[in-house]
């Protein structure tokens, strides 16, 4: 009996999921991104290497500000159509807070006012790592001590109430982002 169209060549089932490339990265969770975004544009060449930002792990005691308003507007990727916060899927980098470490038990100054309560800012040190978008691999890990005033410390919003304890870090400037970022954002890729 003869098969007509058909091959005789034996074939292998395929397997149940393909292996992961060299180059692949776990998933990494990064704010409310999920990293590799596969659609982002290489991390590649001569710069500007754009970002959009994420906190990997916030904490429940230390309140904190940091996202796309900490860093240089030059350093952004450009916004989303839908509102204007910059567009993860534009990004070559996501520079994610990994870590928040307060440094001392005396604080630097208070921060709040009006409805909110007068809350004391600590000095801290805030862990960055940098991932590529489209991968998820990571680029580099950073340190920064905050250096922003105790009143231009206090997040947009804190969690308190009777018996709360709230800490605050004292934040990082736009110009010891500027400095740390500058040869990332705009220099080639080595």
């Amino acid at each position: 009996m003869a098969l007509i169209g058909c091959s005789t060549t034996e074939r292998t089932p395929p397997s149940a999921a393909p292996a992961p490339l060299a180059t692949q990265s776990p998933e990494v969770p990064c704010g409310t991104l999920q990293l590799p975004l596969a659609e982002a544009p290489a991390y590649s060449g001569a710069g500007p290497h754009l970002m959009e930002t994420g906190v990997q792990s916030e904490s429940k005691v230390v309140h904190s500000d940091f996202g796309y308003f900490s860093l240089p507007d030059e350093f952004l990727a450009p916004p989303r159509e839908d509102i204007q916060v910059p567009d993860p899927y534009q990004a070559q980098l996501i520079i994610c807070r990994v870590g928040l470490k307060l440094l001392s038990e005396e604080a630097v100054g208070l921060c709040g006012g009006g409805d909110v309560p007068n809350i004391p800012v600590y000095p801290a040190v805030h862990t960055f790592t940098i991932y590529e978008t489209r991968t998820a691999r990571p680029v580099t890990t950073l340190t920064i001590r905050g250096d922003r005033l105790a009143e231009d410390s206090c997040p947009y919003y804190v969690t308190y109430g009777p018996g709360y304890r709230v800490d605050v870090a004292q934040g990082v400037t736009k110009a010891a982002f500027k400095k740390r970022l500058q040869s990332i954002v705009f220099g080639p890729v080595l």
